[in-house]
């Protein structure tokens, strides 16, 4: 019988592994339906077939039974990217398509692990809650919507949970989680909680939680104390990336058995805790990112402590007296420093050699001043160096020569010269290097050519005057190459695509000569500006994943209508100042964010241009030689519409108005022509509106003040626009620049200005909608410039643009007088009316306006004195009066005295006073301290004393006359008298006249 029993037992195994190989098959059915509900790019399921689903990819099966307990289709090529891809290209090795709730039929699943697939468009799968067996659950990075199932709960086996990177998820109530008795590790990072305000207390109810990360999720409450279990085994503790805005808990700090504590960018503030010094077991303390202050409080109980982590917390302490807050125990395990941003001065001398087993080194961002010291290279251990952004010194020569296993170095921002010979041989071997405005030139350091791992080097602005060698280009396999900012020579090479992992490529602002080479297939930004590049571009550039092409401020000629076809991810594209010529290309990729086309010899019709390009955002085609119709359909994402400084005719085409995103529009500069289309108030987001220089007519139309409430600069400039402004235009409380000049604009000014608060407020923050433009991303992508006349030039405004504020109404046909509220625009520095018919005075208070710095009323009707007020305006620096009805004496003081130019109260001829050459009498010297004129009483006590003089006079003569009557005897005989006297006194004139006319006739005559 013993001799039976090997060979019954392995008969027995046989069965068994025949009936585990086969499975149950309606278990393989279940999968098969799983299979056909998916896609499956990258065949990662090609095993799925035959009736042995526990030997297929993914399936474990149980010995005992045969049933499916683990299916793991876990993504496994999350760092794959190859041929090309992109970081996001282990997507295209995922599984997609529908969750088939088929799977509930694997009732003895104890391991579920999905993650890392894409099924976007699923709800958040209900059936698993079914798996009461199941202790393993990761959905993380799915895609999956909708709201979690609160019957998830009664998975009381569950020990792993993983439901992170899945921002449409939402967790209504968190008190289900109380319920997973058994959890150790739950992992919610970046999904929504919706702020609740229990989450501590429920997931307090989890006696054998070990692990909890609960990263980015949205909280803003967090208790400061509770009772209870105080979560008796958890040792690791992430709550990074919310928003508390208190003090560190005191719960936490009493978290006896806590080893790993990441409470980074959670808006904690006050003191960094002394409590932490208690936390004797732990090893990872992350504190960066929160709004605390130093000084770093004593650590010496922390003789675990591996990684400390405390940036960006502002701790502003000598080094030297930070380090003093660690154990020479503690020095000696860490291995990882990061101190980065912290204000920190001093040296590393001295501490740093106590470091003997770090690996990470992070102090950028602070005030270390002095040399690296030489002992830095006893650290053998060293791995990665962050000592970018200080005031480092000195040479690097042999410094890191005991570096063996450095891999990162990072000195970028430094004042640190590379002295090391030619000769020289690393020890280590590089994987990135940053050495960004160090001093490393003039010749390119050979020594580059053993780092044969490297992947990534910035050598920008390093003072490098040489040719970039062959083996550069041949021998390393680089993905990112920053060599901007200097004096490098010599051609490129014909062809890139040897560095098939190049991802990043900025030569910038160098002398490299030649064509553009071939690209590699992976790239995804080249940038080659200023530099002396000749030749024309490629006919086709076959890089899918190019997403930037700057090649501005080259040499390059010939055409580009076929450059940008296949290149579907590009999102700038950047061709000023070359010689191009030809057709703009004939198809355009549909990430276009922004084109610049600008000062080529492009020239062509456009109308059809942007047809088809649905996600085109910013379309930028300023200064060149286009000519015909603006493109008659728009794609509806656009942004930004630059398309100034062309030769485009026709009317603005009704289209327009489905731009509903657009933020600005510039099309100044053309010959276009008709009026405004009332679609355009359909722009409801416009911010900047020029369309100056060009040929509308017709009325300005209300609807703007109405409709575009965003409008920060409004730009009419020389064009033939007439009628009255409307008064609607004076409730644009975001409007900094009003430029109506050189048009046909007649009537009077409307008064409301006081609702134009952003030229009416002194107050900081009180920002346009153009500040906010500037504030976002949009910078990065794309940068206005506008031309203002202001102080009698045109200035190109760009980055000051946004401090601008100014009124231009000069040059029309505007009458009445100047409103007396225009003096409430306290922030104005521009104000020209120039060249109009307005009447009456400059208004009185004009001195409140202390922020303007010019101020243009020349070519008016303007009468009265000039206000003493002006003399009150500090800042201004170009003032015009001339040619106006103005009197009286010319106010003197303060900014005044510099504006000595009398041509600027020429055509002025009852002024007086300095600068002009007529002078006042002494009663009339103006009071430079008087703040306001009193021109309306003068002018009352002026007619009352002319009336009172003239009843005085008259009444002095002729009363008397009347009432005495010897005095009005006298006075007739008087008069008659002289009458009399004067009458012979004529008569014997023209007697003695006559007789000498008569003697010299007679004398003629002899």
């Amino acid at each position: 019988m013993q001799h039976f029993l090997p060979i019954f037992l392995i008969f027995l195994v046989i069965i068994q592994a025949f009936s585990v190989n086969c499975c149950l098959e309606h278990e393989r059915r279940a999968l098969l339906k799983f299979k056909d509900s998916i896609s499956d790019p990258s065949d990662r399921l090609a095993s799925w077939i035959g009736n042995k689903c526990c030997n297929w990819v993914g399936i474990r099966c149980s010995n005992r039974t045969g049933s499916v307990i683990k299916l793991d289709l876990q993504n496994s090529y999350l760092d794959t990217i190859s041929d090309g891809d992109s970081d996001y290209g282990w997507n295209k090795h995922s599984l997609s398509g529908k969750i088939s709730p088929a799977l509930q039929i694997l009732s003895d699943l104890e391991y579920l692990d999905l993650s890392f697939n894409n099924f976007s468009g699923n709800k958040f799968p209900k059936f698993v809650s079914k798996f009461k067996y199941l202790n393993y659950l990761s959905l993380s990075s799915t895609g999956l919507s909708g709201i979690i199932p609160h019957e998830l709960g009664n998975l009381s086996k569950l020990q792993h949970l993983d439901l992170s990177f899945m921002p449409d998820i939402l967790v209504s109530n968190v008190w289900w989680l109380s319920q997973l008795i058994s959890l150790k590790y739950l992992y919610l990072i970046e999904i929504n909680l919706l702020d609740s305000k229990e989450w501590a207390q429920a997931l307090n109810k989890l006696p054998l939680l070990q692990a909890l990360y609960l990263t980015g999720n949205n909280l803003s409450t967090i208790p400061a104390s509770f009772n209870g279990l105080n979560f008796p085994s958890l040792k690791t503790l992430s709550i990074s990336d919310n928003s508390f805005n208190t003090r560190i808990p005191d719960w936490i700090v009493n978290l006896s058995k806590i080893t790993d504590l990441l409470l980074g960018n959670c808006s904690f503030v006050g003191l960094i805790p002394n409590q932490l010094n208690n936390l004797t077991s732990l090893q990872t303390l992350f504190l960066w990112g929160n709004s605390m202050e130093g000084p770093m409080p004593p650590l010496h109980n922390l003789r675990n402590l591996t990684q400390l982590w405390i940036d960006d917390v502002n701790i502003g302490q000598d080094i030297r007296e930070v380090m003093s807050k660690l154990s020479n125990v503690t020095l000696d395990k860490l291995e990882v420093l990061s101190l980065s941003n912290n204000s920190l001065h001093g040296n590393l001398t001295g501490w740093v050699s106590k470091l003997r087993r770090l690996n990470t080194l992070g102090l950028f961002n602070n005030n270390l001043n002095d040399t690296i010291p030489t002992e830095i290279g006893n650290i053998t251990s060293l791995e990665t160096i962050y000592l970018s952004g200080n005031s480092l010194t000195g040479e690097f020569s042999k410094t890191f020569t005991g570096l063996s296993n450095l891999k990162e170095l990072y000195l970028d921002f430094n004042n640190i010269t590379i002295t090391v010979g030619r000769q020289w041989v690393p020890p280590f071997q590089l994987e990135a290097l940053s050495l960004y405005g160090c001093i490393l030139g003039p010749h390119f350091p050979p020594w580059l050519r053993k780092q044969t791992r490297i992947f990534s080097i910035d050598l920008s602005n390093t003072g490098i005057v040489d040719i970039i060698p062959n083996w550069f280009w041949n021998n390393l396999d680089l993905n990112e190459i920053y060599l901007s900012d200097n004096q490098m020579t010599g051609m490129l090479p014909l062809s890139l695509k040897k560095l098939k992992n190049l991802y990043f490529l900025d030569l910038s602002n160098n002398s490299f000569e030649g064509g553009l080479p071939s690209l590699p297939y992976s790239i995804m930004s080249v940038m080659l500006p200023y530099n002396l590049l000749s030749g024309p571009l490629p006919h086709h550039v076959e890089a899918p994943y190019l997403s930037i092409l700057d090649l501005s401020n080259n040499l390059l000629n010939g055409t580009i209508d076929h450059l940008t076809c296949g290149l579907d991810r590009l999102t700038i594209l950047d061709l000023e100042q070359n010689n191009l010529s030809g057709n703009l290309p004939q198809c355009w990729p549909s990430t276009l964010r922004v084109v610049n086309m600008a000062r080529n010899l492009l020239n062509d019709n456009i109308e059809h241009l942007s047809c088809g390009l649905h996600d085109l955002t910013i379309l930028n085609l300023a200064e060149n030689s286009f000519f015909g119709n603006l493109p008659h359909c728009w794609p509806t994402a656009l942004k930004v519409v630059n398309l100034a400084n062309n030769n485009l005719s026709g009317t603005i085409p009704n289209s327009i108005g489905s731009l509903i995103f657009l933020e600005i529009l510039q099309l100044n500069n053309n010959s276009l022509t008709g009026e405004l289309p009332s679609k355009l108030q359909f722009c409801q987001n416009l911010i900047v509106l020029d369309i100056g220089e060009n040929k509308f007519s017709g009325q300005i139309p209300y609807w703007i003040g109405e409709s575009l409430s965003n409008l920060t600069i409004l730009r009419l400039r020389s064009n033939m626009f007439s009628g009255k402004i409307p008064i609607q235009l004076m409730y644009l409380a975001k409007l900094q620049v009003l430029d109506f000049a050189r048009n046909h604009i007649s009537g009077s000014i409307p008064e409301k200005f006081e609702h134009l608060n952003v030229m009416a407020s002194l107050k900081d923050g009180n920002n346009s909608s153009y500040q906010d433009f500037l504030s976002t991303n949009n910078e990065q992508y794309y940068s206005i410039s506008m031309l203002i006349s202001i102080k009698g030039l045109e200035l190109e405004f760009t980055k000051t643009l946004s401090f601008l504020k100014s009124i231009d109404l000069s040059n029309n046909n505007l009458t009445g007088e100047i409103p007396q509220k225009i003096t409430t625009l306290l922030a104005l520095r521009n104000l020209n009316l120039s060249n109009n018919h307005l009447q009456g005075s400059i208004p009185l208070q004009i001195g409140q306006m202390q922020t303007i710095e010019s101020l243009d009323l020349k070519m008016n009707k303007l009468s009265g004195i000039i206000p003493k007020s002006l003399a009150n305006l500090n800042f201004l620096t170009t003032l015009n009066l001339s040619y106006n009805n103005l009197s009286g004496p010319i106010p003197t003081g303060n900014q005044l005295q510099s504006l000595d130019d009398p041509s600027i109260y020429i055509g002025n001829n009852y002024l007086c006073g300095k600068p002009l050459s007529k002078s006042c009498s002494n009663n009339e010297t103006p009071n430079v301290y008087e703040k306001y004129d009193n021109d309306d009483r003068d002018k009352v006590l002026l007619y009352l004393f002319v009336a009172l003089g003239f009843v005085l006079g008259f009444w002095a003569i002729c009363g008397i006359l009347l009432f005495k009557t010897n005095w009005r005897h006298c006075f007739f005989w008087m008069v008659d008298n002289v009458f009399v006297s004067v009458y012979v006194y004529i008569a014997r004139l023209i007697k003695a006249l006559h007789f000498f006319v008569k003697k010299y006739k007679a004398d003629e005559g002899r």
